[in-house]
């Protein structure tokens, strides 16, 4: 049998959505809390003075920036290693899920299950075997013809 490679596809538009949306808030929540000048008043229920408010204003962007600190990373890893599902000669090999890069083989004499299902619209393919799992999106695929193509062909080569 001949290898066969199904290039996954990074997601890097929703995530420099998130990097732009947190900067944004960042920036806007760095300015409140520098230039604050009010106390708030939460219906009566919690009331800040004006150094509460804008400590309030600090904690928030200080979150908002780890978000975008994480949406960095998140490109960095998207950008890095190339991710590719794998169905070689004697297994199958690809990262262990959509959010996870490390790689699981799997020989086809050792796979238990293959099930294809779908979950609120998303597609997938979980292939079980001796003591790993290896979970494959339709939209982590380049194309979705190339994923239907690989159940099949996966199909074939576990009988």
């Amino acid at each position: 049998m001949d290898t066969k490679t199904y290039d996954c596809k990074p997601k890097w538009l929703p995530t420099v959505l998130w990097v732009l949306f947190f900067g944004g808030w960042t920036v806007i929540l760095k300015r409140l809390a520098e230039t604050n000048e009010r106390a708030l008043d939460l219906d009566g229920i919690i009331s800040f003075t004006q150094g509460g408010t804008s400590f309030i204003y600090g904690v928030l962007a200080f979150g908002a920036a780890g978000f975008v600190v994480i949406g960095l990373a998140g490109l960095v890893r998207l950008f890095g290693v190339p991710r590719q599902i794998i169905l070689g000669p004697k297994s199958v090999s690809g990262p262990k899920s959509g959010l996870n890069n490390t790689r699981v083989e799997i020989p086809y004499a050792d796979v238990t299950g293959i099930v294809r299902g779908r979950v609120r619209g998303q597609e997938f393919l979980s292939i079980r075997g001796t003591g790993a799992k290896l979970v494959i999106a339709k939209s982590m695929i380049q194309d979705h013809a190339s994923f239907t193509e690989l159940c099949a062909e996966l199909d074939r080569r576990c009988i």
